[in-house]
């Protein structure tokens, strides 16, 4: 083990600077975690407008950095390197935002921190000294990363007039709502969208939380729109806690598991929606609500999305599609382009990424090239956002009611009165914190191409231009940066690493 304690101290602009840097813990694997404890917890600085010509430069690599800072230069004439060329005036998709999941598991697992480390959390995730979440999805009654299995109204008998139905003293009044409200606090525009994995038990055909099942009856019958009762009831109760909400998907992966799910095909979605939730939303006051269907893996996704989005009465409740990332790869990711090319009208989310946990996971740099190669593909066809999975898991990657281990950006020791943060946690905020929404993405051009690396840029809100590169491979790569607005600048990105380059 080895431990690390400093203070970054720069000038931007005649803005001074004191970032806390990480205290580094390895558990023996391939990099290592920054420690957070009620005697130090590391801060990354709010970005700042930097003079024309300067470039602000932010690492994070393998070997330890983390978002390092360095300052470079526009020239009008340099040669050598990867040319990369931008087109500031070719724009493509907005982003949305990047952020993660409030479990269960991540609010049992915030709940058994003291008070002052709940605040560096939050600070962490969603403060201006951290990276800046700006979307978080939340879990409508049980998932898999519950302790238990359980919806918002477990009845035995037909609920229809939801007598039994209730917020649950932990997961909900507990654990979620009181962790919402401090994000809300911290970060005013927060966009919170809420996800169910089942519908009740009484509602469904197999009268199981878990194991598939479909609703019973048809679209358009009482149990179609108990459920679609059932998720808006949800989502005013917690409005009564003044928590605002941005969007709902249809269900969460609405396949069959042995654990909570709901069967859903494409045809009653489609079906569901236009007769049942649709209405429903509207009807509750969620008009123009970002709704959005899917949920789940690429493979399915576009014939599925075709069925809902080519039916008018359907489509014109929905704003989005949402997908997870499990099956991605290089070649099924063009379906996402498809997609938005055959339904401009409607966004395309990433909603649910993770890994799993071992011994083995404390500091494992692997799981942040993942990310970082899934998100930068992802963004390059046309999604415009990224939301990982649990935010927060213990020691053991859990709790989880199945005996599940996940992998999070976080990870709490709370026998040690302390959480470690992940190398992913600081690549995430290399496209969390640089991206703020309505950030637009824009084109570029390389004279080469190689699978060791990958680089993508955008137009922020503020006028600033980011370009983010990651390189993968074993050795070092050389960048000339061209900005015809500004110049030429040569970049240097280590092996192993992730840099976000900003400039005005």
């Amino acid at each position: 083990m080895f431990f690390v304690l400093f203070l970054i101290v720069f000038c931007v602009s005649d803005v001074t600077f004191a970032a806390i840097g990480c205290q580094h813990k390895s558990f023996g694997q391939e990099s290592t975690v920054c420690v957070c404890n009620s005697n130090h917890c590391d801060t990354i600085d709010p970005i700042q407008k930097s003079n024309p010509g300067i470039i602000q430069q932010f690492s994070t690599s393998k070997n330890g950095d983390r978002f390092a800072r360095k300052e470079l230069h526009f020239e009008q004439s340099l040669s050598g390197g990867i040319e990369v060329n931008l087109y500031p005036d070719q724009k493509m998709q907005k982003i949305i935002g990047f952020g993660g999941a409030l479990t269960d598991t991540s609010g049992y697992n915030f709940n058994r921190l003291s008070h002052q480390l709940q605040e560096h959390l939050i600070r962490d995730y969603f403060g201006a000294n951290g990276i800046e979440y700006s979307a978080v999805r939340v879990t409508i009654g049980g998932s898999d990363m519950s302790q238990r299995e359980y919806s918002n109204d477990d009845s035995n008998d037909d609920d229809t007039e939801f007598h039994h139905f209730a917020l649950q003293q932990k997961e909900d009044l507990q654990y979620k709502i009181p962790f919402l409200k401090k994000t809300q606090s911290t970060n005013h525009h927060m966009k919170l969208f809420g996800s169910a994995w089942s519908a009740p038990a009484w509602m469904k055909n197999n009268h199981d939380l878990g194991n598939g099942g479909h609703l019973r009856g048809q679209p358009g019958d009482k149990y179609h729109r108990a459920f679609a009762q059932y998720l808006v009831k949800f989502m005013k109760a917690y409005q009564q806690h003044n928590i605002s909400w941005w969007g709902l998907t249809v269900v969460n992966e609405p396949g069959k598991f042995p654990y909570n799910s709901l069967e859903m095909s494409g045809e009653e979605q489609k079906n569901f929606i236009k007769k049942d939730l649709g209405p429903e939303l509207e009807n509750q006051g969620f008009k123009n609500f970002n709704l959005m269907i899917y949920d789940w893996n690429i493979p399915g996704m576009k014939q599925f999305v075709e069925t809902i989005l080519r039916d008018h009465d359907a489509a014109k409740y929905v704003k989005g599609i949402a997908y997870h990332w499990y099956a991605s790869n290089d070649q099924n990711r063009h379906d996402l382009k498809a997609i938005h090319e055959e339904f401009p009208k409607y966004f395309v989310l990433s909603t649910e990424a993770c890994e799993g946990f071992g011994g083995d996971s404390l500091g494992v740099w692997h799981t942040a090239e993942n990310y970082a190669n899934d998100v930068i593909k992802s963004l390059k066809n046309y999604v415009t956002g990224w939301i990982d999975w649990n935010m927060i898991v213990d020691m053991h990657g859990g709790p989880s009611w199945i005996n599940q281990h996940l992998n999070a950006p976080i990870i709490v020791n709370a026998d040690n009165h302390e959480y470690y943060k992940q190398p992913a946690f600081y690549v995430l905020g290399h496209f969390s914190k640089f991206l703020p929404p309505n950030s637009v993405h824009i084109h570029l051009t390389t004279n080469s191409n190689h699978s060791d690396y990958d680089l993508i840029a955008f137009e922020r809100p503020d006028g600033g231009t980011v370009m983010i590169i990651f390189n993968k491979g074993n050795n070092e790569q050389k960048f000339l940066i061209n900005d015809p607005r500004h110049g030429k600048s040569h970049i240097h990105v280590r092996a192993h690493s992730i840099q976000s380059l900003i400039w005005y």
